[in-house]
């Protein structure tokens, strides 16, 4: 994949996972969730994009470090020591992400991490999952879950020097 890999991401609404590498422990205060401490890993990050520009739009910002902190994932993505790797994408208009966290919650590879992040107005126990496994297991886990629920994934690697 040559030049700005997110120009393979549509601009259609839908939904997505954000694959992040955190080299190092961290805490952090996250708006109403207060002080968290989150230990190095590879993190998936369960979102939707049903605004202006879509899934492109939504997907850019987080990439971006520099922004206005606005959701809870903005607090990590705008750190220096995280990592974008790789985004799954979903094209849908229908309100999926309650559904995808609990498909991501049912891949071995994936735990839920800190409650409540990113799902405050949702019914999910969380939107950010830790990869307890080689972090090839758990993108192919997602790809083959998501598909297995007729979800028809997409991945794009955004940061493949990890």
């Amino acid at each position: 994949m040559d030049g700005d890999p997110l120009k393979y991401i549509p601009r259609d609404p839908g939904l997505y996972i954000v694959i992040l590498l955190l080299e190092l422990r961290i805490c952090i205060e996250i708006g109403i969730l207060g002080i968290v401490c989150i230990e190095p890993g590879i993190y998936g990050y369960v979102g939707s994009a049903r605004g202006g520009g879509g899934l492109r739009s939504r997907i850019a910002r987080h990439t971006a470090k520099d922004k206005k902190i606005r959701w809870h994932i903005d607090y990590l993505t705008s750190l220096r020591d995280i990592r974008t790797l790789s985004i799954i994408y979903i094209k849908s208009k229908e309100d999926l992400e309650d559904v995808i966290a609990n498909i991501v919650r049912s891949v071995d590879c994936w735990i839920p991490s800190i409650r409540d992040f990113g799902s405050t107005d949702k019914h999910s126990y969380t939107h950010l999952f830790r990869c307890i496994c080689p972090i090839n297991k758990c993108i192919w886990g997602l790809l083959k879950a998501l598909a297995e629920n007729k979800l028809e994934p997409s991945l794009v690697d955004i940061d493949i020097k990890a």
